[in-house]
């Protein structure tokens, strides 16, 4: 299994700092505590705790390419995005993050170090948590966390 972390960027001057696993089987079954903030994520997170800053989106494809996957334009994006329910509050509301992370009034960018202190807090404050569980139950909910998500029901 690997892991590896670095930037990709979209051609328009916005770049991303990506972290790609092929190694989700070894995080559900690891013994120590895992804690995830998502910035923006292509993918899908394994954690105990995976809280999200609020106006961020988490997804496994981006609106543009599910455009064009679906309609083969991508002059349909906006629709794609609001199909994939990609914030903080559908992801919140599907079960498949933990906590929103308010973000200072107008955005992280505008207060960088109160959004960092925010996120430290609340990454301690998890890992608090976590180690007061037992390493092998702390796994076997992760499982159930992680194989519940995709699950529907009305």
């Amino acid at each position: 299994y690997s892991c590896s972390v670095g930037y990709s960027c979209n051609g328009r001057g916005r770049c991303i700092r990506m972290c790609s696993c092929s190694c989700k089987p070894v995080a559900v079954a690891v013994l120590i505590p895992i804690a995830l903030t998502i910035a923006i994520v292509l993918g899908i997170g394994v954690g105990d705790h995976i809280c999200m800053l609020e106006n961020t989106w988490y997804s496994v494809i981006s609106p543009e390419s599910c455009s064009s996957i679906l309609w083969r334009s991508w002059e349909y994006k906006e629709q794609a995005a609001e199909v994939l329910k990609l914030t903080s509050s559908d992801m919140l509301n599907a079960k498949l993050i933990d906590k929103v992370i308010p973000e200072p009034l107008g955005g992280a960018h505008f207060d960088r170090d109160k959004t960092f202190d925010t996120v430290k807090k609340e990454i301690q404050s998890a890992f608090r948590n976590l180690s007061k569980i037992e390493a092998e139950q702390r796994v076997q909910l992760r499982r159930e966390k992680f194989y519940n998500m995709g699950v529907y029901s009305e």
